[in-house]
């Protein structure tokens, strides 16, 4: 068994190809090119989105008994993403030439083929994280707003409006999930206790590029250790 970057080879074969991020209005009834290209993904999208596989090569450079081993391979490494480690999303592959030897060739190699061809096309299709983001709701003294404001923006938190209800300051906020750690007890002690708050999922949003950086040599580290 031979895998070797890409263009991947399995056994005396080889896969060629290509992912394309794109948003749902995307598709049309334009086929996948060989070019790896991406559009911006939806930012405002709330579930989870069905990604696809296509083949278009003629049916002569890979025997179509070895494409859905290709599919299995990719789908899983779509899964377990590229970038993060977290599953990939708005995504459609195209498998559009390949090479294959009539006796050696087989089902196992052309599956790890199509994970690692994969694995460098969607990161050449320049793919941004995503991550949660809430909707936050919190209830705070008046003379205890400057504390909180001040912990809000050092969660990447963006407020959205101030008011009052029952004798409190209402902040409405937009906080990535991702800051939330152990908000209850912190906002506590900001408040010595007269704080309560709620929150509900909002939307999928970009990270900032920094953090993106920051994510993707962290799990560059893990995979080195690992």
């Amino acid at each position: 068994m031979l895998i070797l970057g890409f263009n991947t080879k399995a056994i005396l074969g080889t896969l060629y190809l290509s992912a394309c991020l794109h948003t749902v209005s995307d598709w049309g009834s334009t086929p996948p090119t060989a070019q790896n290209n991406a559009t911006a993904p939806s930012s405002t999208r709330k579930e989870r989105s069905t990604s696809t596989v296509k083949s278009t090569c003629p049916g002569v450079s890979i025997d179509t008994r070895f494409m859905p081993a290709i599919l299995k391979g990719i789908m899983e490494k779509m899964e377990n993403g590229p970038l993060t480690g977290s599953y990939a999303r708005d995504i459609r592959v195209a498998v559009y030439d390949g090479k294959m030897h009539t006796v050696d060739s087989n089902e196992i190699s052309f599956k790890l083929a199509g994970r690692n061809a994969f694995n460098i096309a969607f990161k050449n299709a320049k793919p941004k994280i995503m991550e949660p983001v809430y909707d936050i709701e919190i209830l705070v003294p008046s003379d205890r707003m400057g504390d909180v404001m001040s912990d809000l923006q050092g969660r990447r938190g963006m407020v959205q409006g101030m008011s009052s209800e029952k004798g409190f300051e209402k902040i409405s906020a937009k906080v990535p999930l991702a800051e939330m750690n152990k908000y209850s007890t912190v906002l506590s002690s900001l408040t010595n206790g007269r704080a309560m708050y709620t929150m509900k999922f909002s939307e999928y949003v970009q990270v900032p590029p920094d953090l993106q950086e920051e994510l993707l040599r962290a799990h560059e580290e893990d995979e080195k250790e690992e």
